[in-house]
């Protein structure tokens, strides 16, 4: 059976307003990722990316308030959003019941690390494709001087260590930003003195 918007509708009307809000993002964006997989091409489907892929690395240490996904099918993708019960305002589509906000912030992902995704199952017919440890460590030391992404990436960097493929994100560092390379090693530094 092709998992259709009706049967997308049906899963998000289950999911209770009272649940947590990491507990409704995560379930949400995987609703949208089974709904996508039967109109797109496995490399269209969405990937979980910024605040919310730090959270689910930091286990919640760091918190978020919305989706972003990276998706090459966005308009397939925001076609489905309306579908499925949520309304668009500008960029960003919002579930009012479940206060869940989803925004479809790029097309491509940079660097372009789709062999370091995570799939992560949420239940059993369920999943989420999101970002590589190193691809949201990129993201952050690009944008350094935030005090923000210097604590959670100090915090993610000693926690997953020896998960974390160092010379593939130096070198994807050094190429967009030198200076962000130098933060990126303090960054390093820290995490270890921890």
């Amino acid at each position: 059976m092709n998992y259709n918007e009706n049967d997308a509708r049906a899963d998000i009307d289950r999911i209770s307003s009272e649940t947590e809000l990491y507990d409704r993002m995560i379930q949400v964006a995987a609703i949208i990722t089974k709904l996508m997989e039967g109109h797109v091409k496995v490399s269209d489907l969405p990937i979980i990316v910024g605040g919310l892929s730090m959270e689910i690395y930091t286990e919640s240490k760091y918190t978020t308030h919305d989706i972003d996904f990276v998706t090459s099918a966005s308009k397939e993708m925001e076609e489905k959003l309306l579908a499925i019960g949520f309304e668009n305002s500008e960029r960003v589509f919002q579930h009012k019941r479940l206060n869940v906000a989803v925004d479809i912030v790029d097309s491509v992902l940079e660097p372009s690390d789709y062999d370091g995704l995570t799939k992560l199952e949420v239940d059993n017919d369920k999943y989420i494709y999101v970002q590589s440890i190193e691809s949201i460590l990129y993201d952050r030391v690009l944008d350094y001087e935030r005090v923000d992404n210097e604590l959670y990436s100090v915090y993610l960097i000693s926690i997953a260590y020896d998960e974390i493929d160092f010379d593939y994100l130096k070198r994807e560092v050094k190429t967009a930003d030198p200076d962000a390379l130098i933060a990126l090693e303090k960054w390093i530094e820290k995490a270890l003195e921890n």
